[in-house]
C-alpha cells in the first residue's frame, strides 16, 4: 500500500484541473466578443467601399477616353458581397496521467513527485470582405457608356449620337419607351404632354424625333465653353479640382456653385441597363433599320 501522503497528492493532482480549464473558458468568451464588436464596423466599412470603387470606374474610363477617343469601355457591375470574422482559440493541455514515485535501495516508496502540468492557449481572428463582380459586356450598354465617356470629353453633342435609346414594341411598332423619356437620368427627356401635339402615337416615337441637342437632360448637358471636366497629359499647378492620374491623363474637376456634375455624371453611367428579353433584341433590330 501506498502512504497517505501519496493518496493526498493525487487527489490535489485531480482538482487542480479545473482551475486551469477557466482561463480557456475566459479566452473563448472573449473571442466571441470581439468577433461580434468587430462585424458591425467592418460591414460599414464595406458599405463605404462602394461608391470609391464606382468612382474610380469611372474616372479611369474617363481617363482612357481622354487619351484614345476609340476606347471600349471597361465596367464591373457590384454584386453581393461578403463580410467574414472568423475567431479560433488553440489551447493545449499536458497533464501526465499519475505522480511519480520515488523509491529508495530497498523498493521502499521514500516520496512522490506530482509531474509538470502545463495549459496554453492562443487566439485569432481572421477578418475578410469582398464583392462579386460582373463585368459588363452588353454591346449596347457598353455603346451607350462610351458615347457618355466621349460626350464628357468633348462637350460636343454629336459625340452622343451613338447612344441607343431604350425602345417599345407595342403590335407591330417600335418606338422610344415613353416611360424612359421622363425618368431622372434620361439622357435625352421630353416633355410628353408637348411632345404628343406632335405624334399621335407615343408608343412609336421615333429615335430621330428625341435625339436632339436640346433635349439633352439638363443634369448631364455641357457648355462646351465651360466644361465640367478637363484633362492635361501633364500635371497642372495651382488648378484645383485636382482627380489624380486615370488612363495616362491627369483629370480636373470644375464645380459651379450648387453643381456636382462628377456625381450626376457616375448616376448617369450606371442607369445605363442591358436590354433583356427577345422584346428588345426585337425592338433593337427593328430599330436600326
Amino acid at each position: 500500500m501506498f502512504p497517505e501522503s501519496l493518496h493526498l497528492a493525487t487527489t490535489r493532482h485531480q482538482h487542480h484541473i479545473a482551475p486551469r480549464i477557466l482561463p480557456l473558458a475566459c479566452i473563448t468568451l472573449l473571442v466571441g466578443a470581439c468577433e461580434s464588436s468587430i462585424l458591425q464596423p467592418d460591414t460599414a466599412d464595406m458599405a463605404r467601399s462602394v461608391g470609391p470603387i464606382l468612382l474610380e470606374e469611372v474616372l479611369d474610363n474617363l481617363g482612357n477616353f481622354a487619351s484614345n477617343p476609340n476606347a471600349i469601355a471597361s465596367h464591373a457591375d457590384i454584386g453581393s458581397g461578403s463580410v467574414k470574422v472568423t475567431g479560433a482559440v488553440t489551447p493545449s493541455v499536458s497533464i501526465p496521467f499519475g505522480n511519480t514515485v520515488v523509491r529508495g535501495a530497498t523498493a521502499i516508496v521514500t516520496g512522490v513527485t506530482n509531474p509538470y502540468r502545463s495549459l496554453t492557449m492562443g487566439a485569432n481572428l481572421e477578418r475578410q470582405g469582398s464583392w462579386s463582380l460582373s463585368a459588363v459586356v452588353d454591346p449596347v450598354r457598353m455603346a451607350n457608356m462610351a458615347a457618355l465617356y466621349r460626350y464628357a470629353i468633348s462637350g460636343n453633342a454629336a459625340d452622343l449620337s451613338d447612344y441607343h435609346l431604350p425602345t417599345k414594341v407595342q403590335g407591330n411598332k417600335v418606338g422610344v419607351d415613353p416611360a424612359y423619356l421622363t425618368s431622372r437620368y434620361c439622357v435625352y427627356c421630353v416633355d410628353l404632354a408637348q411632345f404628343a401635339k406632335g405624334h399621335i402615337n407615343l408608343d412609336a416615337i421615333p429615335e430621330s424625333d428625341v435625339k436632339k441637342p436640346q433635349n439633352i437632360n439638363p443634369l448631364l448637358k455641357i457648355d462646351p465653353d465651360h466644361p465640367w471636366l478637363r484633362h492635361f497629359k501633364q500635371p497642372v499647378e495651382d488648378l484645383g479640382g485636382g482627380l489624380g492620374k486615370h488612363g495616362g491623363e491627369y483629370l480636373y474637376v470644375n464645380e459651379a456653385p450648387g453643381k456636382h456634375p462628377l456625381s450626376d455624371f457616375v448616376l448617369f453611367v450606371l442607369s445605363q441597363k442591358s436590354p433583356a428579353g427577345p422584346e428588345a433584341a426585337s425592338a433593337r433590330t427593328a430599330n436600326s433599320h
